[in-house]
């Protein structure tokens, strides 16, 4: 089981992976609403996170911004993008800064849970 700390604008995502990753038996450590929180809070618990889950489209910093300042912190910290948009540059632009997956929105249980069992 892994800590995961999820970074989306939408509670109800946010509350949609909480409830499908704790019923595995996965931690949620926190989570933030926007991409300026999203890097405060992860430098705050980033020893205890293995995965994260992000968003690319929200207020301050977009996910892009953000992944490329987590990685900065924690080099090994697996990313698991979470997007409504799903242009192929988008999916690069994260995979080249070392995303290791990409779901697009909406949300199933089973895409969710295939993509972090890749993940672990």
């Amino acid at each position: 089981m892994a800590n995961v700390f999820l970074i989306d604008d939408s509670m109800f995502i946010i509350t949609q992976l909480t409830q499908i990753l704790q019923k595995e038996g996965h931690t949620i450590v926190g989570y933030a609403i926007n991409g300026d929180e999203a890097v405060s809070a992860f430098e705050k618990s980033a020893t205890e996170i293995e995965i994260v889950t992000l968003d690319i489209t929200m207020p301050g910093q977009g996910g892009i911004e953000v992944l490329r300042a987590i990685k900065k912190i924690k080099p090994d910290v697996k990313a698991l993008i979470v997007s409504a948009i799903g242009k192929k540059e988008t999916v690069m632009d994260a995979r080249n800064l070392g995303a290791e997956g990409y779901l697009i929105k909406p949300l199933s249980r089973e895409k969710v849970l295939e993509r972090l069992t890749t993940l672990l």
